[in-house]
């Protein structure tokens, strides 16, 4: 699914305030961790992190629901999907983890930000041989795995401070009232402006 532009329009200006996204998931309050070098279940300290890509660049933004029996299969996920994205440009840029649920009854625990370098590598890692048999195991992994994915049409920057909270609104969209959601982010831009 992807993000409207305007959306992402409305992200780079919540630098100190909240992260909107156009669908799946839920309010809730998140502090930013910086991504680790390797995929570890031990928590990381809290350090800042920076999102700085440019238009052509593809964001994706990854929301998992974890089992609690899946440990092993995450893992063995992470082996098998990650080497192959990385050699194809993937990169993990750092993530919010989730403090509190607001509303909803998803509930992620943190919101991972990962970069392509374009459209073309995502098709690229989608065509690969292992994927089909990779992806068949997430449900072993994860209770719901929501992925958003948006290529940028405009460069985007994002600063992410340890020190703050932030909170991460997503908005489920209707295709029977489509025009709703378009109130919804022109009724919030004044207040993302103000900063």
């Amino acid at each position: 699914m992807s993000i409207p532009s305007k959306v992402l329009f409305l992200t780079a200006g919540f630098i100190a305030g909240a992260i909107n996204c156009s669908a799946g998931m839920t309010p809730a309050v998140a502090q930013s961790e910086a991504a680790p070098s390797t995929i570890s279940t031990a928590p990381a300290a809290p350090a800042a992190f920076e999102i700085d890509l440019k238009r052509g660049e593809v964001l994706q933004l990854i929301a998992p629901e974890t089992r609690a029996d899946g440990d092993a299969a995450r893992q063995t996920y992470y082996r098998s999907a990650f080497p192959i994205a990385e050699k194809l440009g993937y990169e993990r840029l750092g993530q919010l983890n989730v403090a509190e649920k607001v509303v909803s009854d998803y509930d992620p625990g943190a919101f991972v930000f990962f970069s392509w370098p374009d459209a073309a590598a995502i098709t690229r890692f989608e065509d690969h041989p292992d994927w089909p048999a990779i992806k068949a195991t997430r449900p072993d992994a994860w209770r719901e795995l929501k992925v958003y994915t948006a290529a940028l049409e405009e460069d985007l920057r994002l600063s992410f401070d340890p020190a703050k909270h932030y909170t991460v609104v997503v908005a489920w969209l209707d295709a029977e009232y489509p025009g709703d959601y378009e109130r919804y982010l022109a009724g919030i831009e004044s207040a993302v402006e103000r900063e």
